[in-house]
Protein backbone atom coordinates (compact mmCIF):
# COMPACT_ATOMS: atom_id res chain seq x y z
CA UNK A 1 0.00 0.00 0.00
CA UNK A 2 2.87 2.16 -0.32
CA UNK A 3 2.82 5.24 -2.55
CA UNK A 4 6.51 4.94 -3.62
CA UNK A 5 6.53 0.83 -4.45
CA UNK A 6 3.57 1.91 -6.50
CA UNK A 7 5.36 4.53 -8.24
CA UNK A 8 8.09 2.52 -8.93
CA UNK A 9 5.59 -0.33 -10.20
CA UNK A 10 4.63 1.87 -12.34
CA UNK A 11 7.47 2.65 -13.53
CA UNK A 12 8.52 -0.59 -14.88
CA UNK A 13 5.14 -1.12 -16.48
CA UNK A 14 6.67 2.30 -17.99
CA UNK A 15 9.48 0.87 -20.15
CA UNK A 16 6.64 -0.31 -22.41
CA UNK A 17 4.47 2.93 -22.80
CA UNK A 18 1.49 1.47 -24.64
CA UNK A 19 1.37 -1.30 -22.14
CA UNK A 20 1.26 1.07 -19.15
CA UNK A 21 -1.14 3.00 -20.98
CA UNK A 22 -3.39 0.02 -21.50
CA UNK A 23 -2.83 -0.84 -17.53
CA UNK A 24 -3.87 2.66 -16.83
CA UNK A 25 -7.25 2.68 -18.80
CA UNK A 26 -7.91 -0.58 -17.54
CA UNK A 27 -7.50 0.53 -13.93
CA UNK A 28 -10.17 3.37 -14.30
CA UNK A 29 -12.52 1.02 -15.85
CA UNK A 30 -12.34 -0.82 -13.59
CA UNK A 31 -12.51 1.96 -10.85
CA UNK A 32 -15.69 3.19 -12.64
CA UNK A 33 -17.54 0.09 -13.02
CA UNK A 34 -16.85 -0.95 -9.09
CA UNK A 35 -18.73 2.64 -8.58
CA UNK A 36 -21.18 1.99 -10.64
CA UNK A 37 -22.39 -0.89 -9.04
CA UNK A 38 -21.86 0.90 -5.47
CA UNK A 39 -19.26 -1.30 -4.12
CA UNK A 40 -17.78 -0.99 -0.98
CA UNK A 41 -15.86 2.63 -1.40
CA UNK A 42 -13.07 1.78 0.69
CA UNK A 43 -12.68 -1.87 -0.75
CA UNK A 44 -12.24 0.37 -4.09
CA UNK A 45 -9.70 2.85 -2.38
CA UNK A 46 -7.71 -0.45 -1.46
CA UNK A 47 -7.22 -1.27 -4.65
CA UNK A 48 -8.86 -4.67 -4.65
CA UNK A 49 -11.17 -4.11 -8.01
CA UNK A 50 -7.73 -2.12 -9.70
CA UNK A 51 -4.65 -4.93 -9.74
CA UNK A 52 -6.52 -7.66 -11.38
CA UNK A 53 -7.91 -5.71 -13.94
CA UNK A 54 -4.12 -4.38 -14.13
CA UNK A 55 -2.70 -7.50 -14.54
CA UNK A 56 -5.72 -8.49 -17.37
CA UNK A 57 -5.06 -5.10 -19.17
CA UNK A 58 -0.98 -5.37 -19.41
CA UNK A 59 -1.58 -9.23 -19.87
CA UNK A 60 -3.66 -8.74 -23.22
CA UNK A 61 -1.57 -5.54 -24.66
CA UNK A 62 1.44 -7.53 -23.98
CA UNK A 63 0.18 -10.42 -26.17
CA UNK A 64 -2.09 -9.35 -28.75
CA UNK A 65 -1.58 -6.36 -31.46
CA UNK A 66 -4.08 -3.83 -30.57
CA UNK A 67 -6.86 -3.09 -32.84
CA UNK A 68 -10.56 -2.19 -32.03
CA UNK A 69 -11.20 -5.99 -31.28
CA UNK A 70 -8.94 -7.06 -28.68
CA UNK A 71 -9.08 -2.73 -27.26
CA UNK A 72 -13.09 -4.36 -26.98
CA UNK A 73 -12.19 -7.33 -25.84
CA UNK A 74 -9.67 -5.90 -23.36
CA UNK A 75 -12.50 -3.66 -21.89
CA UNK A 76 -14.67 -6.44 -21.45
CA UNK A 77 -12.32 -8.50 -19.39
CA UNK A 78 -11.70 -5.81 -17.36
CA UNK A 79 -15.38 -5.20 -16.38
CA UNK A 80 -15.36 -8.93 -15.42
CA UNK A 81 -12.84 -9.00 -13.65
CA UNK A 82 -14.57 -6.69 -11.17
CA UNK A 83 -17.20 -9.05 -11.02
CA UNK A 84 -15.40 -11.67 -10.34
CA UNK A 85 -13.74 -10.22 -7.83
CA UNK A 86 -15.96 -8.96 -5.97
CA UNK A 87 -18.20 -12.41 -5.69
CA UNK A 88 -15.25 -14.45 -4.92
CA UNK A 89 -14.74 -11.66 -2.31
CA UNK A 90 -18.04 -12.33 -0.84
CA UNK A 91 -17.52 -15.76 -0.74
CA UNK A 92 -13.55 -16.12 0.06
CA UNK A 93 -13.42 -13.12 2.35
CA UNK A 94 -16.91 -13.47 4.70
CA UNK A 95 -17.24 -17.61 4.37
CA UNK A 96 -13.50 -19.03 4.86
CA UNK A 97 -11.82 -14.96 5.44
CA UNK A 98 -9.34 -15.75 2.67
CA UNK A 99 -8.11 -13.40 0.07
CA UNK A 100 -8.93 -12.91 -3.27
CA UNK A 101 -5.58 -12.35 -4.91
CA UNK A 102 -5.09 -12.77 -7.65
CA UNK A 103 -7.68 -15.81 -9.11
CA UNK A 104 -9.87 -13.09 -11.02
CA UNK A 105 -6.86 -12.29 -13.34
CA UNK A 106 -6.03 -15.83 -13.97
CA UNK A 107 -9.99 -17.01 -14.54
CA UNK A 108 -10.24 -13.94 -16.70
CA UNK A 109 -7.44 -14.35 -18.61
CA UNK A 110 -8.45 -17.60 -19.40
CA UNK A 111 -11.39 -17.06 -20.88
CA UNK A 112 -9.99 -13.64 -22.77
CA UNK A 113 -7.22 -16.23 -24.32
CA UNK A 114 -9.33 -18.67 -25.72
CA UNK A 115 -11.46 -15.89 -27.07
CA UNK A 116 -8.11 -14.36 -28.98
CA UNK A 117 -8.67 -17.14 -32.13
CA UNK A 118 -11.79 -16.34 -32.53
CA UNK A 119 -11.56 -12.94 -33.00
CA UNK A 120 -8.60 -13.38 -35.68
CA UNK A 121 -6.30 -11.27 -32.75
CA UNK A 122 -2.51 -10.81 -34.23
CA UNK A 123 -0.11 -12.00 -31.29
CA UNK A 124 2.53 -9.91 -30.66
CA UNK A 125 6.19 -11.46 -30.65
CA UNK A 126 8.57 -11.70 -27.25
CA UNK A 127 9.45 -7.92 -26.64
CA UNK A 128 13.13 -6.82 -27.82
CA UNK A 129 15.00 -5.85 -24.26
CA UNK A 130 17.25 -3.19 -24.75
CA UNK A 131 19.51 -3.06 -21.44
CA UNK A 132 20.72 -6.93 -22.72
CA UNK A 133 23.00 -5.54 -25.46
CA UNK A 134 24.84 -2.92 -23.26
CA UNK A 135 24.71 -5.04 -20.37
CA UNK A 136 26.44 -8.16 -19.87
CA UNK A 137 25.24 -10.10 -16.25
CA UNK A 138 25.45 -13.51 -15.62
CA UNK A 139 23.32 -15.74 -16.20
CA UNK A 140 21.53 -16.33 -13.28
CA UNK A 141 21.28 -12.79 -12.08
CA UNK A 142 19.80 -11.64 -15.55
CA UNK A 143 17.31 -14.51 -15.36
CA UNK A 144 16.76 -13.63 -12.07
CA UNK A 145 15.94 -9.86 -13.03
CA UNK A 146 13.86 -11.05 -16.14
CA UNK A 147 11.63 -13.40 -13.76
CA UNK A 148 10.82 -10.41 -11.80
CA UNK A 149 9.90 -8.25 -14.83
CA UNK A 150 7.80 -11.20 -16.00
CA UNK A 151 5.33 -10.76 -12.89
CA UNK A 152 4.16 -7.38 -15.37
CA UNK A 153 4.67 -9.14 -18.72
CA UNK A 154 7.55 -7.25 -19.28
CA UNK A 155 11.00 -9.93 -19.16
CA UNK A 156 13.36 -7.44 -19.56
CA UNK A 157 16.50 -6.04 -17.76
CA UNK A 158 14.85 -2.61 -17.25
CA UNK A 159 11.53 -3.41 -15.51
CA UNK A 160 13.12 -6.10 -13.39
CA UNK A 161 15.50 -3.62 -11.64
CA UNK A 162 12.91 -1.44 -11.09
CA UNK A 163 10.47 -3.96 -9.51
CA UNK A 164 13.96 -5.59 -7.35
CA UNK A 165 14.27 -2.02 -6.52
CA UNK A 166 10.26 -1.66 -5.34
CA UNK A 167 10.98 -5.12 -3.54
CA UNK A 168 13.84 -3.67 -1.61
CA UNK A 169 12.05 -0.07 -0.45
CA UNK A 170 8.96 -2.43 0.50
CA UNK A 171 11.19 -5.04 2.64
CA UNK A 172 14.93 -6.68 2.56
CA UNK A 173 13.23 -9.56 4.02
CA UNK A 174 10.81 -9.37 0.88
CA UNK A 175 14.21 -9.47 -1.15
CA UNK A 176 15.63 -12.28 0.55
CA UNK A 177 12.81 -14.31 0.28
CA UNK A 178 13.04 -13.46 -3.54
CA UNK A 179 16.24 -14.44 -4.07
CA UNK A 180 15.27 -18.21 -1.84
CA UNK A 181 12.45 -18.80 -4.24
CA UNK A 182 14.37 -18.08 -7.08
CA UNK A 183 17.13 -20.03 -6.41
CA UNK A 184 14.77 -22.80 -5.41
CA UNK A 185 12.86 -22.63 -8.94
CA UNK A 186 16.63 -22.60 -10.49
CA UNK A 187 17.71 -25.74 -8.69
CA UNK A 188 14.12 -27.76 -9.57
CA UNK A 189 13.47 -26.03 -13.23
CA UNK A 190 17.15 -25.92 -14.44
CA UNK A 191 19.40 -28.83 -12.43
CA UNK A 192 17.16 -30.94 -11.57
CA UNK A 193 14.79 -31.18 -14.54
CA UNK A 194 15.42 -31.33 -18.36
CA UNK A 195 13.75 -28.03 -19.17
CA UNK A 196 13.00 -28.12 -23.50
CA UNK A 197 11.11 -24.19 -23.35
CA UNK A 198 13.79 -21.69 -22.43
CA UNK A 199 11.10 -19.55 -21.36
CA UNK A 200 10.32 -21.77 -18.36
CA UNK A 201 13.05 -21.19 -16.07
CA UNK A 202 11.42 -17.35 -15.97
CA UNK A 203 7.96 -18.72 -15.60
CA UNK A 204 9.01 -20.67 -12.86
CA UNK A 205 11.35 -17.99 -11.67
CA UNK A 206 8.58 -15.50 -11.21
CA UNK A 207 5.78 -18.25 -9.56
CA UNK A 208 8.51 -18.93 -7.14
CA UNK A 209 9.68 -15.72 -6.00
CA UNK A 210 5.51 -14.47 -6.00
CA UNK A 211 4.79 -18.18 -3.01
CA UNK A 212 7.95 -17.35 -1.18
CA UNK A 213 7.42 -13.45 -0.64
CA UNK A 214 3.62 -13.88 -0.80
CA UNK A 215 4.25 -16.95 2.69
CA UNK A 216 6.95 -15.67 4.05
CA UNK A 217 6.48 -11.99 4.20
CA UNK A 218 2.88 -11.19 3.82
CA UNK A 219 1.23 -13.94 5.54
CA UNK A 220 3.02 -15.49 7.85
CA UNK A 221 5.96 -14.30 10.34
CA UNK A 222 9.08 -16.65 9.42
CA UNK A 223 10.48 -18.90 12.78
CA UNK A 224 12.34 -21.65 13.56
Amino acid sequence: RSWLVGALLLGATLVSPLMALCGLGGVLLATATARLLNLSPDLIRSGLFGYNALLVSLGASALYKLGPEVLVLMAVAVVGSVFVTAALHSALGFTWNLPVLTLPFLFIFILLLAAGPGLKAAYLSVAVDPLAAHIALPASVELFLRSLGAIFFLPRLDAGLLVLLALLIYSRIGVLLALVGFGLSLLLGVHLMEVPDSMLPMVLGYNFILTAVALGGVWFVPSM
